[in-house]
This record gives C-alpha cells, structure tokens and sequence, in this order.
C-alpha cells in the first residue's frame, strides 16, 4: 500500500469527525495541513504561520487574534477559554472531534475528553515517565542499551573530589526536567560545583561523564508490531551566537546525518529499533524522537522526546517533496486514529536520506521584547556575496523554489519571549554545516537580523 492509500483510509475516518490540534504556537500544528481534510488548528499565538495559514485559507482560530490580547501560554488554559469553547462547537456541531496536542498532558487530557473530544496522544504519564531523565536513565540501563555512564543521587551528598575520581575534573550534571537544555550543566571546576550545589540544595541530579562527540536526532514511530525509523538528522547545539545554553538545540541539518559510515547508520538503525520495542512493552506506541551522540564509533543514548517532536513539520515537508513512502507524521496519525499501519512496514525504507536544513535564533534572556521588524518570507541569497532579498510569501520549505533561497519566520516586533524561546528561524534545502560549524553566511545572515 502507498502514501496516497494511507492518506485515503486518514481522510475517511476524519469525515464523521474532526480532528482539531490544539497548541500554543501554530507551527507546532504543520505538515499535514494541505493534505487533510476536516483538519481544523487552534492556537494561542498571532503569529506570522497564523496569518499565512489563514491568508490560504486553512482552518485555523487563533486566542490572540480573537481576543486581542496574549494572557495565557499553555494548551491547559486555552482549553477553558470561552471563545476556544464557543469555537469548537461550530467547528463540530457539538458531534464530538479528535483532540491532538504538542505536548501529552493529563489536564489537557481531561479537558479535550470534557469537551466531548477524543484525545489521540499517548497516555500522559508514560510520556512523563520517559521524559524523565532519572527514570529514563534507569530503563536504558535494565534493557542494557548503551547510555553514557552516570550516578544519579542527591547533589549535596556528594563532593566534587567523589565525582573527579568517577568522572573526571570535567562532568554534566542534569536535573529531571530542563526545557531546550536549560536543566543541563557542565561543571568545569570545583568552584562552579559548589555554587551550583548551593542552588540545587538538596535536589536529586543526574551525574553524567562528557562525551565529546557529535549528536544527531531521528524520529521514530513505533506501530503495533512493527516500527518505522526516519531520517538521521545532525543536531546543532549550543552555538554561542545562536543561544546562551551549552546544550540548547538551535537546528537540524538532514544532509549531514547521511555522510555517516554505513557501519555507524547500521549501528544507530539497531538501538532505535531495539529502543522502540522496549517502549512498546511498556505501552508507548506512535511518535518519539532519540537525542544521541557519537564518540568514536560508539553511540550512545542521551535522551528521548516522548512525542510529536518539534521537527516534524519540517521533516513532513521535506518527507513529501523528497520520497515516495508515508511521512512518519502520516503514520503516526493513522496509528492514533487506529487505522493498521503495520502492513506499510514491509516497503518501507528506514533512515531514508532527505535534505534540508533549519538553523533558530533563541534569546538570551527571560522577558525579552523582540525589537527589529524583520519580514518574514522566502528570500533570495546569495552565499558568497552575502545579499538577502525579499522575494515573496511563504511560512515553510516546501515554498522555496531553489537552493539560492530560503525562508525566514520572525516573531513579531514587541513580542515578549522567556529565555531559550525562539526568536527567528532560517529554512533552507541545502546543508548549514561546513567542516562540523555551522556556515559563515547563515551567522551573519541572522546576526544582521538580530541587531
């Protein structure tokens, strides 16, 4: 069976009933939105994806833009809202819908299901508990897959000359939860142990050993039977002029990820594979993403996304442009709307190659109020002259028409954005990286953006 059979059976089981995303960020939402029907978006955010999703005419209601103001941040909250409310009954005639959020949560659960809805993500607390860094730890190690070696104990039992014995005079200390590498820390000295020590009190920490490697990203689905590996994609992380957090993602670059030795693609095809049947037992099914990083020719497992992750838009569109077979994001809906996805297992090729790249600007500070302008778009560059031109309208990659463009979204002037969120985005059908860095225009391109 092909894509366009799966995209079929999806349609025909939203005819009698809608499917409505609900998220914070429209973007979360993408991938899909050409190709379903009786597909519907609600977010929070006025944002420049909104406006050019409902300039084309895509079902979408946006809080901010109903109500004019911006005064909640969580799904949680834009569930209870009276206008989201008033929305989803004209949207659904009140025959119920399917429900669909970014991120599992049990109070978004509730309130999807109190709407009359049907909630289409994995049970909440399994994703709780694989998003933990300390429970997750400890699964990698009874299913005896490769994780770096670690302690994790309570921060003020232990001495930094116990962990220099164990892990050397430089470690990585992580709390449970940290959002974009935010709860991840390097400690380079005693000095800087004990200040952190001080603040974390008596918190439990996971201890870790540094591995200096690259790291590189996939998305995973696991079906009933059968699981579907994606593109590797090599993770740009911590590039200081991108973001203030050592381990803050700040891209993804899909052609990189191909120029691995077959050898280490095998090796990394095996751990997901194996990690994903030991998630199936558990109950996990659908989409997950796996952080890893390479050191030598090991792998090891540094951490999973027990969702939807915030690739997959991107990864739909260059899915679709690039190969034949159902995009993971398909397949990952028709799980979730139980339509049988394994019989698709047999033609489908893992870790495809595909190319494209996308490269974030975060900020650096909490209560950050986006200052410049910028427009938003597909623009026309010229790499090694350095020239950017605005060329036309266009929110994702399936919009640039050339490898001499790329598209650029920027959050609107006077915005305000917590520390590590998003600021602007570069999209491009090209590699960013050159010799392990990321490219010299590309930089200078978002450098001049931000100042």
């Amino acid at each position: 069976m092909d894509k366009n059979t799966l995209l079929k059976n999806i349609n025909t089981e939203l005819k009698s009933k809608p499917l409505i995303f609900f998220t914070r960020e429209a973007e979360r939402a993408l991938g899909l939105e050409d190709e379903l029907e009786n597909y519907h978006i609600c977010c929070i955010q006025d944002d420049y994806y909104y406006r050019s999703l409902k300039s084309k005419g895509i079902s979408i209601f946006s809080l901010e833009a109903e109500s004019g103001s911006l005064d909640i941040s969580s799904t949680s909250k834009l569930l209870s809202h009276n206008l989201v409310i008033e929305w989803i009954k004209s949207t659904t005639n009140d025959n119920g819908f399917y429900g669909q959020i970014f991120f599992p949560s049990s109070v978004s659960k509730f309130k999807i299901e109190k709407l009359g809805g049907t909630y289409i993500n994995n049970d909440p607390e399994i994703c709780k508990n694989i998003e933990n860094k300390f429970w997750f730890d400890d699964f990698l190690k009874e299913k005896r897959i490769n994780k770096i070696p670690s302690l994790i104990t309570r921060i003020d039992e232990v001495e930094y000359t116990d962990l220099d014995d164990s892990f050397g005079s430089e470690f990585v200390i992580q709390e449970d939860r940290g959002h974009t590498g935010s709860g991840t820390h390097l400690i380079k000295n005693e000095d800087q142990y004990n200040l952190l020590r001080e603040k974390l009190g008596g918190n439990q920490v996971k201890f870790s050993k540094v591995i200096n490697g690259d790291t590189f990203t996939l998305n995973v689905v696991v079906g009933k039977n059968e699981n579907f590996i994606g593109p590797i994609q090599y993770q740009i992380t911590g590039i200081r002029e991108l973001t203030p957090g050592l381990y803050s993602t700040v891209g993804n670059d899909f052609i990189s990820g191909p120029e691995l030795p077959t050898q280490i693609k095998h090796s990394i095809l095996m751990v997901s594979d194996k990690l994903a049947n030991e998630l199936n037992k558990i109950g996990y099914q659908g989409l997950f993403g796996i952080d890893l990083i390479l050191d030598s020719n090991s792998i090891y497992i540094i951490e999973v996304n027990a969702r939807q992750t915030a690739n997959i838009p991107f990864q739909t569109y260059l899915e679709n442009d690039q190969i034949e077979q159902p995009t993971q994001n398909m397949l990952n809906l028709a799980l979730a709307l139980g339509i049988n996805i394994d019989e698709y297992a047999s033609n489908y090729k893992h870790v495809p190659n595909i190319k494209g790249a996308q490269v974030f600007l975060r900020s650096f500070e909490d209560n950050y109020v986006v200052k410049n302008n910028n427009k938003s778009g597909i623009y026309n560059y010229n790499a090694s002259k350095s020239s950017y031109n605005w060329v036309r309208e266009g929110y994702s990659i399936k919009d640039i028409e050339s490898n001499s463009e790329l598209m650029l979204s920027s959050q609107k002037k006077g915005s305000t954005k917590s520390k590590y969120e998003e600021i602007l985005r570069v999209q491009i059908k090209d590699s960013v990286i050159t010799e392990g860095k990321v490219r010299d225009d590309i930089l200078n391109f978002i450098k001049e953006l931000k100042d």
